[in-house]
């Protein structure tokens, strides 16, 4: 990625100024992509999409066995553990400088929002980047008074293809001694012009947290760590992370667009946390259907995850639907254009 030269905020320590706008974190993921991997992510949120579980299938939709878009962030995430000398790399480090440098004792990903472009597939190694784009003045939340910091991540595999770039909002916040309660906006009922898609329900429980938590080599204790979530964080109980959040997104669309189906993007905001020990409900609804210059169908797709209490997450997906004479997952470079 290219530096960029933002707006900066005169009051940031020097230390943080210094990181805006110049690409730092270049690395090789641990592993390369496996079938054993990404089976522990579709196990832990029961997607029984053939595309993910069936050579023959994959070969005949894709060319090859792909993994889930919304794992692409997982491929370069680091283990628990190495035996390497030297600290260990964590995922997405920059959020954690921040977290530091700024002395926020917490710090979360409040929206996320991706672009996917070559497919990843099973043997792939995954290289990626990271960018911090921008940091806002100190402000009060719903969680407590910090800042918001925007990152892009950007990966590519060994061939230098670009297969997508993520732009994560985060928080960093020290918690209010009494947080104002919050209004979460009433549901909306779907307009007629829409299709309204069936729902779909999902419990979970403290093995579906963690399970996907690991699968997306996510160690935060935030996601398997009742007693850090609930004297450090002030959480009730740990809850998703939000790549186990888009793999289940991932598996409503294509339970309900078709397995075939390719996401081309996918923007996200996390309002309120998903703990452990619930039922969520996914509601999505079709708001637009176009047709680009190949005759490939894209649906736009509004989704949210509701818990018993409000909606927890919003979502907004680039869909390409299955069905035409030339199967979405097939398109390279030029002809995939998200």
């Amino acid at each position: 990625m290219s530096a960029v030269s933002p707006q900066v905020d005169p009051g940031l320590p020097g230390a943080v100024r210094a990181l805006i706008g110049q690409p730092r974190y270049a690395r090789a993921g641990d592993e390369t992509v496996t079938a054993a991997a990404v089976h522990a992510l579709c196990a832990a949120v029961r997607d029984a999409n053939p595309l993910w579980w069936d050579d023959a299938v994959a070969r005949e939709l894709a060319g090859a066995a792909v993994a889930p878009v919304t794992m692409l962030s997982t491929w370069s995430r680091p283990g628990l553990w190495s035996p390497a000398p030297g600290a260990a790399p964590r995922a997405l480090e920059l959020h954690h400088d921040l977290k530091t440098l700024l002395g926020y004792p917490v710090a979360i990903v409040s929206s996320i929002e991706a672009e996917f472009h070559a497919p990843v597939r099973l043997g792939d190694r995954v290289y990626s980047e990271q960018l911090l784009r921008e940091v806002s003045a100190e402000k009060d939340t719903h969680l407590g008074r910090g800042r918001f910091w925007q990152i892009a991540v950007q990966y590519r595999n060994a061939r230098g293809e670009l297969l997508g770039v993520e732009h994560y909002e985060c928080l960093g916040y020290r918690r209010a001694a009494a947080a104002a309660p919050r209004v979460h906006p009433a549901a909306t009922t779907p307009a007629a012009t829409q299709s309204v898609l069936e729902p779909l329900r999902c419990a979970i429980d403290h093995t579906l947290v963690v399970a996907g938590a690991f699968a997306t080599r996510d160690y935060s204790p935030l996601h398997h760590d009742p007693v850090y979530a609930r004297e450090q964080a002030g959480h009730r109980d740990v809850f998703l992370n939000t790549p186990t959040q888009m793999a289940l997104i991932e598996r409503f669309i294509g339970e309900r667009l078709g397995s075939g189906g390719r996401i081309g993007r996918l923007r996200s905001r996390m309002s309120a946390p998903v703990y452990a020990g619930g039922t969520i409900v996914i509601e999505g609804s079709i708001v637009a259907v176009r047709v680009d210059g190949r005759g490939c169908e894209w649906a736009e797709v509004e989704m949210s995850i509701r818990t018993e209490q409000r909606v927890a997450t919003r979502c907004v997906a680039q869909v390409a639907l299955a069905g035409g004479d030339e199967p979405p997952w097939r398109r390279r470079a030029g002809e995939w254009q998200p």
